[in-house]
């Protein structure tokens, strides 16, 4: 298992170096040779090439991937919201010259007012963040960033005290991620947190939406329920943006400085919504 888990790391790293920004798909001869580059001999690249084809013929490397760890038989039947769901991820570099067509954000959304929500309540709103006004709200936010203010949310989206689950889950990802991805040792926290700079630029994303809710309800009332709703949006957003071949990244940076949203948004974002979280595309 740890050959396997290390194999996989190593196709990860490969193919995220060749494709950069956050892409899934490459053609054939890219494909070949990274998995000529792993010591994988001609037949087995073959038969890969074949489970890794999405449906408009390009080559999906998590397709691949998927393929190799849950098993042929299992990655081509798996219906095509499940293939979706398994190979989202979290995109940390977009490609900012890359435009977003308003229209797809539009059906984006529009598909996500089908959701199930309490009684119907459907508590969300988002606002679409681009152009002069993402660079305004990207360089306010590193102005605090780099000035050492991490701001403060206005809800908690972490307990203070994990059960043992939860905090084995936070500790191993540190480990993987911190310490085995970018060599930053736990003691090392001002290299740790200059990790989290990209953020503040939105990763280079030139879409990003702000997710919010009631404050009055969620905060003041203490509905957990519009929390619930809330979460059901993020990820139909997120699986509707990877549909359409586009990466995705959950912010919670901006629900801490939601000031300085209100600030740059003004009207567009009154003081009766509290700030979820941010979400680049």
């Amino acid at each position: 298992m740890a050959e396997e888990d290390a194999l996989v790391e190593k196709c990860v790293t490969l193919f995220e170096k060749a494709l950069g920004k956050g892409q899934d798909v490459l053609d054939e001869d890219e494909f070949k040779t990274i998995l000529v580059k792993l010591q994988i001999d001609d037949a087995f690249i073959s038969v890969a090439k074949k489970h890794a084809c999405s449906e408009d013929g390009k080559i999906s490397w998590r397709r691949f991937l998927l393929w190799c760890v849950a098993g042929e038989q299992a990655a081509v039947e798996l219906p095509l919201g499940l293939r979706l769901i398994a190979s989202r991820h979290c995109t940390h570099s977009f490609d900012v010259s890359r435009a977003v067509p308003h229209a797809l954000i539009r059906d984006i959304l529009e598909g996500s007012r089908s959701l199930p929500s309490s009684s119907n309540t459907q508590p969300w709103t988002v606002i679409v963040v681009q152009g002069t006004t993402r660079d305004r709200l990207r360089g306010k936010m590193l102005q605090k960033f780099d000035a050492g203010d991490d701001g403060q949310a206005q809800y908690a989206n972490q307990p203070k005290n994990m059960i043992e689950r939860m905090q084995k889950a936070v500790d191993g990802y540190g480990r993987q991620f911190y310490e085995n991805h970018l060599g930053l040792e736990r003691s090392d926290k001002a290299g740790r947190r200059l990790k989290f700079r990209p953020d503040y630029e939105f990763c280079g994303a030139p879409v990003h939406l702000i997710l919010c809710c009631p404050y009055e309800q969620s905060v003041v009332e203490g509905v957990d329920g519009i929390f619930l709703d809330m979460g059901t949006l993020l990820t139909a957003i997120l699986l509707g943006a990877h549909s359409h071949g586009l990466g995705g990244k959950l912010q919670f940076s901006v629900a801490k400085h939601h000031g300085v949203c209100r600030e740059v948004l003004g009207a567009e974002l009154p003081d009766d919504l509290l700030v979820v979280c941010g979400l680049s595309i």
